[in-house]
């Protein structure tokens, strides 16, 4: 009927719109919970920018703290850049004093040599200056012995001297052809005589007073460089004993703390005398007392020569100090201990060793690590090596390894306190 039909529409429409509020009531707790996730998706975001902010911050403050930090470093750098050129420049000028004194040194040995030479020309030139004033003087003593022969016979025949014959007057007579004649023919018989030979007697008498004030201006500088040159000898001879008495001292003391005791010095050979006998005195390294007042015992003592050098050496517990009865090791070790001794004498900014610790056993290369340590204060070293203990006392290692076949690489490492690596 109209009614159960009504009434069934109505039913249809009630399902239809509990439908409809079931599907409104899940798309509100959808909805709900999509708002609930966007809330905690914000809250999420915002807990990360202010991490991030912190995050910033923090950073910030570190950047400012390092370049705080940084500035010293720069202001260090920039020290020892200004020392590094200073020493540059020191060692520029010495190398250029020591040119200038070998140059000079140079120019005074040729200019000797000249002088040298000069003099023994103007010796030959006065030798025959002299000859020639000689022989002139003859010729005109010849010649005056003959002048004076021909007046004695004008007094002896015509009983007139000089100045009667300066005085005579041209005779007219026909018999004077005749007589001048003879007269003519006994000049002819007497020889030539020359006229002149005063004059150049005089004139080389000149040349040779000009020559021999030069010969004494020539030996005056000869005696003026041989001066300087002794000075410069006695001043060089001072250096080498000073210098030489400053290694031996410092030879010692290097010994002693490598070896960790014994003696050691360097005994001077004078000329003539055998290495054997010099390292026989016992002025060197045989007794400590000797040893301390060696400046004034040597053979080779203030003021005389120096024909070279032998070295003494007594490692702790030997009995010997020849090198000859040393282990390898232990000659290796007084050789560095002598390198060691010059290079405190003379410091050098940088020092290149190649394989020096190859010879020396695992005590000694301690030893040798921790002296190097010390000279590195103010030396550079670049020491190629292969002993551990060595490396562990550097700063920076180098080395050269083939990651690939026929590929090198160089690698490099820099150490920190108790040898661990800072970078590589």
């Amino acid at each position: 009927t109209a009614a159960a039909a009504e009434v069934e529409h109505a039913e249809a429409a009630v399902r239809a719109a509990a439908e409809r509020a079931l599907a409104a009531g899940a798309r509100r707790a959808e909805a709900a919970a999509a708002v609930q996730a966007a809330e905690r998706a914000r809250e999420r975001a915002a807990a990360d920018v202010a991490a991030l902010e912190q995050e910033v911050a923090r950073l910030q403050e570190q950047l400012a703290g390092s370049q705080a930090d940084l500035e010293p470093l720069r202001e260090a750098v920039m020290r020892a850049e200004e020392e590094r050129g200073r020493l540059e420049a020191a060692l520029q000028q010495a190398e250029t004093d020591l040119r200038e004194r070998r140059r000079l040194r140079l120019e005074a040995q040729a200019a000797l040599a000249e002088l040298e030479r000069d003099r023994r020309t103007l010796e030959q030139a006065v030798q025959e200056a002299a000859q020639a004033a000689h022989e002139t003087a003859l010729q005109v003593a010849q010649a005056q012995a003959r002048l004076d022969a021909l007046l004695a016979r004008a007094r002896e025949l015509y009983d007139v001297d000089a100045d009667a014959l300066e005085r005579v007057e041209p005779v007219r007579d026909p018999g004077a052809a005749s007589r001048l004649a003879a007269l003519r023919a006994e000049l002819n018989a007497l020889g030539a005589v020359d006229r002149d030979a005063v004059a150049l007697y005089e004139e080389e008498r000149a040349r040779y007073e000009e020559s021999s004030r030069d010969l004494q201006d020539l030996e005056a500088a000869r005696d003026h460089l041989i001066e300087i040159l002794e000075a410069l000898k006695r001043r060089m001879d001072a250096l080498f004993r000073d210098t030489l008495q400053a290694v031996r001292a410092a030879f010692r003391e290097t010994f002693a703390e490598l070896f960790g005791g014994g003696e050691a010095d360097l005994v001077p050979v004078a000329p003539g005398e055998r290495e054997e006998d010099a390292g026989a005195r016992p002025d060197g390294a045989g007794t400590a007392a000797a040893a301390g007042a060696a400046a004034g015992s040597d053979a080779a003592g203030a003021g005389e020569p120096v024909a070279g050098l032998v070295v003494r050496a007594r490692p702790p517990g030997k009995r010997t100090d020849k090198l000859t009865l040393l282990s390898g090791g232990e000659r290796a070790l007084t050789a560095i201990a002598l390198l060691f001794a010059l290079l405190k004498v003379q410091p050098a900014p940088f020092c290149v060793l190649d394989e020096i610790d190859a010879a020396l056993d695992e005590a000694n290369v301690g030893r040798f690590a921790e002296f190097l340590r010390q000279m590195a204060r103010r030396t550079q070293f670049v020491i190629i090596t292969h002993q551990k203990g060595t490396m562990e006392a550097a700063d920076r290692l180098f080395g050269v390894t083939m990651a690939e076949r026929g590929v090198s690489q160089v690698v490099s490492v820099t150490l920190t306190d108790a040898g661990e690596p800072a970078t590589a």
